[in-house]
């Protein structure tokens, strides 16, 4: 980004193109900017808002060098004229408050415009100089314990699904169970190459749903290609296992998606714009924020099912990524099943994606 100017020299003009830059570089989403004398709002350019937008200024602003929860008290509650979700704090003379089901971002009070150029880049430049990828063993982003997520969301008008099996969709249809996973495992511990479509693609849905549904399991899925449709799957698993469900990591690279051009926050975006606002929420906090891209590049595509020190490794040269799934193109990749210590896995498989060369 440029240099921040000082408040003296800072126009709105700056402040608006600077903060619709920011949120498209981090999120790939779209907002509006809307400046009055005591009332500022960043909104989203969505028909419906933006629960992935809400996540994102939730983190800004719990960021540790901006308003974090040991300092500053979050408030959660309806707006009792709408119903909406809110989170509202009170901070410099000024209240922000956040629509958590659209991604409305408003800031009032009587010196809203001087507080704005004082000290609200700062919060961004707070926010932009914290490193994703450089900890993956630490969580600076928001949690359960930071906001109280014991209160229900309030169900939109537009939500179209259920259960969560309505949401998981033909997601779940023709995976393997039981026997007939076990028998392909015990195969896969010989390496082979197997059809991509009809044989590893299945397996790999498998075997994720297989770990998701044990809640002593974490999954570490790390992929050299992620596209919006293979993430959308990923995330209807999860949702369709919600009391069980638990993920270490999602690595994929920041250009995740060569074949359209994609970057990792633009993938992000798209697979969850189709789910209604209490799956947002939910696949934010459970799912969303373990991602995270490696710091070197990497072909490495894997999965991994974590349980009490063991690791079940599933090694192939598929990505994830939905090219992967159809049957359109013949396409054949190896695959091999692994049993480690989880410390061996951790050592040789994902700490060198985290070393600067």
């Amino acid at each position: 980004y440029t240099r921040a100017r000082s408040p003296q020299k800072l126009s709105f003009q700056y402040l608006d193109d600077y903060v619709k830059r920011f949120v498209g570089e981090k999120t790939g989403l779209g907002v509006r900017v809307d400046l009055q004398t005591n009332w500022v709002a960043i909104k989203s350019l969505e028909a419906n808002g933006s629960v992935a937008l809400a996540m994102f200024w939730i983190k800004v602003l719990q960021h540790k060098d901006n308003y974090p929860t040991d300092r500053v008290h979050y408030h959660r509650g309806r707006d009792s004229e709408t119903g909406a979700d809110r989170l509202l704090i009170r901070v410099d003379d000024v209240t922000i408050c956040l629509n958590l089901s659209t991604g409305l971002l408003e800031i009032s009070g009587p010196h809203v415009l001087q507080w704005i150029k004082k000290r609200f880049l700062k919060l961004l430049r707070a926010y932009d100089g914290f490193k994703d990828t450089a900890d993956w063993y630490g969580d600076e982003f928001a949690d359960e314990d930071r906001i109280d997520l014991s209160l229900p969301l309030r169900a939109s008008s537009g939500d179209r699904y259920g259960d969560d099996r309505q949401i998981a969709g033909g997601v779940l249809d023709g995976l393997w169970q039981g026997q007939a996973l076990d028998s392909r495992i015990e195969r896969a511990k010989i390496p082979s190459v197997q059809p991509t479509a009809d044989y590893v693609w299945p397996m790999l849905k498998s075997l994720l749903f297989r770990w998701l549904s044990d809640e002593h399991t974490q999954v570490c899925l790390i992929t050299s290609q992620m596209d919006s449709t293979a993430l959308r799957e990923l995330c209807q698993l999860a949702c369709s296992l919600k009391s069980t469900a638990s993920f270490s990591m999602i690595c994929a690279p920041f250009k995740a998606d060569p074949v359209s051009g994609k970057d990792l926050p633009s993938v992000r975006t798209s697979a969850m714009k189709d789910f209604p606002a209490q799956e947002q929420m939910w696949l934010e906090y459970k799912l969303m924020k373990q991602i995270t891209s490696p710091m070197v590049a990497s072909g490495l595509n894997l999965i991994a099912g974590l349980r009490l020190g063991q690791a079940q490794v599933l090694l192939t040269s598929a990505p994830f990524h939905s090219s992967s799934s159809t049957s359109k193109v013949r396409r054949a990749d190896s695959v091999q099943f692994l049993q480690l210590t989880e410390s061996i896995f951790m050592h040789d498989f994902v700490q060198p994606l985290n070393r600067s060369m």
